[in-house]
């Protein structure tokens, strides 16, 4: 499978940089002796303490005296690897690690995988906030903030603690956090072109600290624009971004107001077969440019509208820490395609369909410190509206014109409630140790206004918690984690279940065990891993009188169980190294096959430089096999493969001209993506159009430029 040649980038372009990046270094660096490396993680928890690993200079960093497994990436890093993609990228350089972009270098988004287990079964926050869907838990990396107003992301591996807020959090806990208004003025506008007609435009402003004399308060804007012919597309991918974020000080406390816009239509791509690739080449997507065939490209689209917005306030009252946040998230957005009309064989109709999302709610944290530990309780209320809507007037053969499918219209209302309790105590000096308890309370219903009907479930579920870290030095620490973890079926899941109205929450118990350390200038941790699914939800197979049903039920039972090893290492005041390694055992022990997209083995290794102008980041990762679904036949192997990325950016300084004037300083970056030019496919699914696994294929070399100033 794929023998084939490729088409090439030219090289030069990525000689140039590596040949002005070494020569840089070699010429500053007896000068740049006493200048750190940009920090490119760093912890955003204060109160968690020290850090493994040399917390201004190595690219991965963890509280030291964690009571479960964490690491931090800074927005530096995170645009270092694809400032016009999502912010994915960035992870696949984290053990156990599987980022799999969805066609266009996650302009269009990619789905993740930690730990062996799918988005689904990720908690993804936005300054706390959990962004999951509720109606089935996916998620959508393209339609949250790009790179540019990202200021960290915390990965936090494993089901967390009874504090973590969320619905799907058996993997773990991916926390992004939003850039903060600067305390002085800046503007910063930039633009950049890249491989396959990609573009990017925007700036950035900050505020600095207005109404001094009144009510304190900074302010950030940002806008971008990107778009994008993409390698195996037909038509371009649109993604407009809008930010507003303004921190006041009012009061004992402090206000945040937040809102983010993205507006974004992109296209499909679904793969190939070896056949289709040596018919088509390898930029066939499974789409047509024929305008008579149903998968013509011109009406196989995605496009989606949404709105992120809270206000926060957080304030204390005397030792007491108290926030309320309220949020609001609107969505608007679908699919336009083509179907064959069976009632007319060789027509076809066009559809649209729409999913608006209507989705509220309020998350309330309150805490208190004393002498040897602290208490803290919350509580996370959310209401969420989502309609399937299929529009009528388009549900017609364009060729017949009959009707040739019923409208759609139904609405899931999905609403729940959270409590939790969390203690911290230490009883001695050497040792931390956590324990609480949350409630998971939720309720959906079900309307089609179609069919006027009507259904409706409930769910409760206590899930437990206990942590524990012991300093056996000061800069060597164990620890050690056990969280009960549950998630309430899907929309999808329970409709489909129509013989089995009993379907009940998939539940997990997920110990960890492990050790973080900060030897002088090597950081790290080691980390043992172990989940166990007690109730998986799986489709099975119902008879009823001389006929087979496919339905779901609490049949299932998973391990994902494994290693991961991180490690930092401050080689020169200008020069950083990781290294981080991933084993992974993953599997449906109740019908005895691997997990799919779950490598078994993960690597990375990688260089960070910075001096007074010159910084850049090369990072290399191999991605162990793993298995994907063949239907009815089962699941078959895919290969692993090895993919390389590099930045290089050039900070010229002020630059000087005559009478006294002077330029701001310029910032050029170049990005170089699949450095090696290998040729690999991501995923693969079953074929639709014929005989063979459809493969979606990694894009070839391809580079990004970028140039930016700062007023």
């Amino acid at each position: 499978m794929l023998n084939f040649k490729q088409p090439r980038l030219s090289r030069q372009l990525l000689k140039m940089a590596l040949s002005l990046a070494i020569s840089s270094i070699a010429t500053q660096q007896s000068a740049m002796a006493d200048t750190p490396v940009l920090p490119m993680v760093e912890s955003t928890a204060a109160n968690l303490g020290s850090t493994s690993g040399n917390s201004t200079t190595a690219p991965y960093s963890s509280p030291l005296n964690s009571t479960q497994t964490e690491e931090t990436i800074t927005g530096q890093a995170i645009s270092a690897m694809n400032p016009t993609g999502d912010f994915a990228q960035s992870l696949a350089n984290l053990p156990n690690m599987n980022i799999v972009p969805t066609g266009n270098n996650g302009i269009d988004g990619s789905n993740i995988y930690m730990r062996g287990m799918d988005q689904s079964l990720i908690n993804f926050t936005m300054d706390g906030i959990p962004i999951n869907a509720p109606i089935g838990y996916s998620f959508y990396s393209n339609e949250n903030l790009p790179p540019q107003y990202i200021s960290a992301i915390n990965v936090k591996p494993g089901a967390g603690s009874a504090a973590t807020i969320g619905n799907a959090n058996f993997a773990g806990t991916i926390a992004i956090h939003s850039v903060t208004p600067s305390e002085h003025f800046s503007a910063t506008p930039f633009y950049g072109y890249g491989s396959f007609g990609t573009q990017s435009y925007g700036g950035v402003i900050n505020s600095g600290e207005i109404l001094g004399g009144i009510i304190p308060t900074r302010i950030f804007l940002g806008a971008t624009s990107t778009r994008s012919h993409g390698y195996f597309y037909n038509t371009q991918s649109h993604k407009y971004t809008f930010m507003f974020k303004s921190i006041s000080h009012i009061g004992p406390g402090q206000l945040t107001l937040f809102f983010f816009q993205n507006n974004q239509t992109w296209n499909f791509y679904n793969g190939a077969t070896d056949h289709e690739i040596a018919t088509y080449g390898r930029r066939y997507s499974g789409n047509s440019a024929d305008p008579e065939s149903p998968n013509y490209y011109g009406t196989n689209f995605k496009n989606f509208l949404n709105w992120q917005s809270y206000v926060k306030y957080a304030f204390h009252i005397g030792r007491l820490e108290l926030s309320d946040q309220y949020y609001y998230f609107y969505g608007k957005g679908g699919g336009t395609f083509t179907q064959n009309n069976r009632s007319a064989p060789g027509g076809f109709y066009l559809a649209t369909r729409l999913f608006p999302v209507h989705e509220f709610g309020n998350i309330f944290k309150a805490r208190y410190p004393f002498s040897t530990g602290s208490l803290q309780a919350g509580i996370w209320v959310d209401s969420d509206n989502e309609t399937a809507f299929q529009y009528q007037s388009n549900l017609y053969n364009r060729f017949t014109g009959a009707l040739v499918s019923a409208p759609v219209n139904q609405p899931v209302v999905t609403e729940s409630v959270q409590p939790y309790v969390q203690g911290e105590w230490s009883p001695v000096t050497h040792l931390r140790l956590t324990t609480g308890v949350k409630l998971l309370n939720l309720h959906r219903t079900w309307r089609n206004y179609v069919s006027k009907e009507e259904r409706t479930a409930n769910f409760n579920q206590w899930l437990p918690s206990f942590g524990m870290n012991y300093a056996l030095q000061p800069d060597w620490h164990l620890y050690f984690n056990y969280t009960r973890s549950a998630e309430a079926p899907s929309s999808s899941q329970l409709t489909a279940s129509y013989f089995n109205s009993g379907l009940q929450p998939e539940i997990a118990n997920s110990y960890e065990v492990g050790t973080y350390w900060h030897r002088a200038a090597w950081g790290g941790r080691f980390t043992a891993f172990r989940t166990n699914f007690e109730n998986y939800i799986l489709s099975t197979p119902v008879v009823i009188g001389n006929q087979v049903f496919s339905t779901q039920s609490n049949a299932g039972a998973a391990i994902y169980q494994g290693l991961e090893f991180s490690n930092s290492y401050q080689i020169t005041p200008w020069l950083s190294a990781f290294a981080n390694f991933g084993i992974l055992d993953a599997r449906m022990t109740s019908k005895n096959q691997p997990a799919l997209q779950a490598p078994h083995h993960t690597e990375a290794v990688g260089l960070n430089v910075k001096t007074t102008h010159w910084q850049g980041m090369l990072a290399v990762q191999q991605i162990g096999s793993r298995y994907y679904a063949t239907g009815a036949t089962g699941n078959s192997k895919l290969g692993g493969y090895v993919a390389g990325n590099l930045s290089v950016a050039y900070d010229t300084g002020a630059i000087s001209l005559w009478r006294g004037y002077s330029l701001p300083n310029l910032q050029i970056s170049v990005h170089v993506n699949n450095l090696f030019n290998n040729d690999y496919a991501l995923s693969a699914s079953p074929s639709t159009s014929s005989a063979g696994a459809a493969y979606q294929l990694a894009q070839p070399i391809n580079a990004f430029a970028q140039i930016s100033t700062t007023f």
